[in-house]
């Protein structure tokens, strides 16, 4: 349907700065087999791996900071719990190993049946692990880790919930995967469309043909199997195969029909209309400053104020779940994650033009139904007060002048990428079942 290729993967432009309004890190750039299998780089996509991946920032001018090297990070926490410390040495090396073993391999791996799934993973120790931790919620697996300070369960708990994964549900093990996969978070060098415009000129040059602007209201069926599309021109395309990335309730209840459906299967329709959304929606706002954000942190530790992703505005476990708990009630908080993309490729912002200038994102989760009004009326008054609230921890911003500014709200996500209802962060809730 988009003009472009990509969906998500999407970098706008206005006044020569570049937003990526939706995708912005990139969770597996480092060990997805597509990169190196398509050879990527040479289509044009390269990722960079900030140095610092992550802190959290406390109200009065601390922080804690976490990298990809688990000796680094227990060195900062020591500066607040040598025990702690380490902990989270022993903490990590199980987790990193339970990733690295169990969990980034059968994400590239077709997917089993549950029951085959669980049977698989008792064949080995690390797998009877990621069986034990499938039962506990993200709050049971934080538990078992033993930390005693706030800052350490706050950014870690964070760092696993930071894209809609509910603290309460199940699935613990997706805990260590998160946490691992953001401290090893990617950008991709001027802009995240890139990603999607390699994978295109890859596509193109090996026989694809791709169409844009061709949005498809009807997948054509025989009556047992799939065998074309219908688009909204009226045009209709014939084929062996019907690959679909909509959500399940798109492709078969909209696109398919129920009545097609119902007559090959007595329980897709049923159970298609039992598919759950996440209790949150993501919230974004993405500036265009004259300067940017300095951390009032940077001077506790200068690594602060140079990481990817600043954790503001939590400080415990039960402020990070009172945020949340808020989002799924339909109210507006003001805890969030700061990040500054032209810190680290500064092509993304036009620097001839504007010296020292920065694009810069607040991303944080918020209700899809807000209570306080619809998104439209409501969203420049939070965006201020996003700012005021960022600013308590970055000072400079009260001052800086706001070149260029973009909300991108719950509402405005799902009517651009019709698969993310919802202001849906994955298509969908993580549960067990």
């Amino acid at each position: 349907r988009h003009h472009e290729s990509g969906g998500g993967l999407v970098t706008e432009e206005w006044s020569g700065f570049r937003f990526n309004t939706h995708a912005k890190l990139m969770l597996m750039m480092d060990v997805m087999p597509p990169y190196q299998d398509l050879a990527l780089e040479s289509w044009g996509c390269r990722y960079l791996q900030p140095e610092v991946p992550a802190a959290i920032l406390t109200r009065d001018g601390k922080a804690m900071t976490f990298y990809a090297d688990i000796e680094k990070t227990a060195q900062s926490i020591a500066r607040f719990s040598p025990d702690d410390a380490e902990r989270y040495t022993e903490v990590m090396e199980d987790w990193y190993t339970i990733v690295n073993e169990a969990l980034i391999p059968a994400t590239y791996s077709l997917p089993l049946p549950m029951l085959d799934m669980v049977v698989s993973y008792q064949q080995s120790e690390v797998g009877e692990v990621v069986n034990e931790m499938a039962e506990e919620t993200f709050l049971e697996t934080l538990d078992s880790a033993g930390f005693e300070n706030d800052l350490v369960n706050t950014a870690l708990l964070y760092l696993g919930t930071m894209y809609g994964m509910d603290p309460e549900g199940g699935l613990g093990f997706l805990l260590p995967l998160f946490v691992n996969r953001l401290l090893n978070a990617s950008l991709i060098v001027s802009g995240s469309h890139q990603l999607a415009s390699s994978i295109a000129r890859f596509a193109n040059r090996h026989g694809a043909t791709l169409e844009r602007a061709a949005e498809v209201t009807q997948i054509l069926t025989d009556g047992a199997k799939a065998v074309g599309v219908r688009l909204a021109s009226g045009e209709e395309i014939l084929a062996g195969k019907v690959i679909a990335t909509t959500d399940p309730q798109m492709t078969f209840l909209e696109l398919v029909g129920e009545e097609t459906c119902r007559a090959v299967s007595p329980t897709l329709v049923e159970q298609t209309k039992t598919w759950e959304w996440e209790s949150t929606s993501l919230f974004n706002v993405h500036y265009a400053l004259s300067e940017r954000p300095r951390y009032e942190a940077g001077a506790f530790d200068a690594d602060a104020d140079r990481a990817l992703i600043k954790i503001m505005g939590v400080e415990t476990v039960d402020e990070l779940l009172d945020h949340i708990n808020a989002a799924k009630q339909g109210r507006l908080g003001f805890a969030g994650a700061g990040m500054t993309t032209t810190d680290f490729d500064p092509m993304q912002a036009p620097v001839d033009l504007e010296p020292g200038s920065a694009v810069a994102c607040w991303e944080t989760l918020a209700p899809f139904e807000n209570a306080e009004g619809d998104w439209d009326d409501l969203e420049e008054g939070y965006a201020k007060k996003v700012l005021e609230a960022w600013s308590e921890y970055a000072p400079n911003l009260a001052d800086a002048t706001i070149i260029r500014q973009y909300v991108n709200h719950p509402k405005h996500i799902e009517t651009k990428l019709p698969n993310m209802k919802r202001g849906s962060i994955k298509h969908g809730a993580y549960v067990p079942t």
